[in-house]
């Protein structure tokens, strides 16, 4: 697919296997990377962010508290931390990886109107 100077244009192609019209949404190649290292980035921050909060979370977790102590209990904020660090971490950076910068693929039909969804079609 070529790609637009600037923006963003939809771009007609046809499927190989089952020889149907097909069209998506392309992105230049600036505003793609642009994409791609933001979800790279953030992805890495969280990723290392768990250096952090992980063994925080095992130092306090493995201490004994009084049951009266009114202090905030920080493993209530830490867990949360941890697991939003590692999912939302994980899922940016594997997302930044894959992304190329199209998307909206959309079935062109015989009357010339585009399906709303694309089902069963791979275009990697």
């Amino acid at each position: 697919m070529r790609r637009p100077r600037e923006g963003e244009e939809p771009v007609a192609f046809s499927c190989p296997r089952c020889r149907k019209d097909f069209t998506a949404t392309v992105e230049c190649a600036a505003k793609a990377r642009r994409k791609r290292m933001a979800y790279l980035v953030v992805g890495s921050v969280l990723l290392l962010s768990l250096l952090v909060t992980l063994p925080m979370a095992f130092h306090l977790g493995g201490q004994v508290r009084e049951e009266d102590d009114p202090s905030m209990n920080p493993m209530a904020v830490l867990v949360p931390l941890v697991a939003v660090g590692f999912v939302a971490g994980l899922t940016l950076f594997r997302f930044g990886r894959r992304y190329a910068g199209i998307r909206k693929y959309r079935l062109v039909r015989p009357d010339g109107k585009r399906t709303i969804l694309v089902q069963g079609h791979r275009f990697d």
